[in-house]
């Protein structure tokens, strides 16, 4: 009902211009006639004055009513901010509680910079543990927490200009003091989604190096037991790690699995080297637990590199590859003597192409010379005819008068 009328009032108004447009486009001067008194000049000077502010007068109301019919009301304003806040708790509630729960979120910056740039090694465990119970990633919550600080900020300042207007006209004091509310609310929890926000950020790369040893555990969470319980029993270790090569094998068919074994677990051990080389070693504990599990991956990788199945898989692979190449060599050399004899059938059917229409080419010049030879002999009969018979002599009639 509000949005028709409105939308019937923003109608009417244009109707309004429409029409004194109109009147200005078909308005005429009247000018006196000869010898009529002239009209007076202040009275044509004042009409003016009052078309121009007239036009003023409705230029100023399309504002006020454009201004009224597009700007959310306050009510509207209270619902959208309302649903904002529901849809922060919602989402990134649960990384606002758990800081503020285990470190607490001041309210200055000061102390927010202060816990910021104090590795608290604990913390960011528990945090790293919490994001991965909840099956989510580290690039997952920060993106979460910035659409969270994004839709909180432009409530508020959403909030913030509406209040200042109410403010000046001293209107609606029952919405002021819910509009106050919803403010402090939001002003709250955005420092607070801030704070989270910079936090994760500042720490982003101890997450990143957390999540790759947990993916890396799950992935060679056999090899690794084995590692552990057969230390020091190599004749035990390598069967079973020969047994993780080879499940790994029927789970990717593949048909060289010690080599793309040796290859994945290569690139994994490198991708967890150049992460601990770059992350800050105030991470003593992080970086204790990445190092380690990357010297046992390294020890599998090592171990694989001397096998004997892996050899032998490296001289089956190398014997394949020369078959491979045999193989297309052959066809190689197969394909150009096809395409050679091609070559020699194509230019023997242009050779027998071009006898052909030699042939033809002589045909026709033998057609034409039996032609001309018939001509000409008709026409030395005629003449031997012409010669032996004389024609008459002319007859001629003469008239006497």
């Amino acid at each position: 009902m509000m949005f028709t009328s409105k939308s019937n009032l923003f109608l009417s108004m244009l109707l309004s211009i429409s029409i004194s447009q109109t009147y200005a486009m078909h308005y005429k001067p009247i000018y006196p006639k000869y010898g009529a008194p002239a009209d007076d000049p202040v009275r044509d000077a004042g009409k003016f004055a009052l078309g121009v502010g007239c036009l003023a007068a409705v230029g100023y109301g399309i504002y006020k009513v454009c201004d009224w019919l597009f700007t959310p009301t306050n009510e509207q304003i209270l619902k959208d901010t309302s649903t904002t806040l529901n849809e922060a708790h919602k989402r990134a509630g649960y990384l606002i509680d758990f800081f503020e729960n285990s470190i607490g979120i001041p309210q200055n910056i000061r102390d927010q910079k202060r816990i910021i740039n104090t590795v608290n090694e604990p913390v960011l465990y528990q945090f790293a543990m919490l994001i991965v119970q909840r099956k989510d990633s580290i690039d997952g919550a920060v993106s979460t927490i910035e659409n969270t600080v994004y839709y909180l900020s432009k409530s508020r300042n959403s909030i913030a200009d509406r209040l200042k207007k109410l403010y000046k006209h001293q209107e609606f004091p029952g919405i002021i003091a819910q509009l106050e509310s919803l403010e402090q609310e939001t002003a709250h929890m955005l420092i607070c989604a801030e704070f989270v926000r910079d936090y994760l950020a500042a720490h982003k790369k101890y997450f990143t190096l957390y999540e790759l040893e947990m993916r890396l555990l799950t992935t060679y969470a056999q090899e690794l037991e084995s590692l552990d319980r057969y230390a020091g029993y190599p004749d035990s270790l390598r069967p079973a790690i020969q047994m993780c090569v080879m499940k790994y094998a029927n789970m990717h068919h593949a048909s060289y699995p010690y080599m793309r074994y040796i290859e994945i677990i290569n690139s994994d051990c490198s991708s967890l080297e150049r992460l601990i080389d770059c992350i800050s070693q105030n991470y003593t504990n992080r970086l204790g637990a990445a190092r380690l599990l990357a010297q046992k991956l390294r020890a599998i990788y090592s171990m694989l590199l001397i096998a004997d199945a892996y050899h032998q898989e490296m001289r089956d692979y190398e014997r394949a590859q020369i078959e491979k190449q045999r193989i297309e060599a052959e066809r190689a050399k197969a394909a150009a003597a096809q395409a050679q004899a091609q070559a020699a059938q194509a230019h023997a059917a242009a050779a027998q192409q071009q006898v052909w229409a030699m042939q033809q080419q002589n045909a026709l010049q033998a057609e034409k010379n039996r032609i001309d030879n018939e001509r000409n002999a008709i026409l030395v009969a005629q003449t031997l005819v012409n010669a032996v018979v004389q024609p008459p002599a002319p007859q001629y009639n003469v008239f006497i008068q």
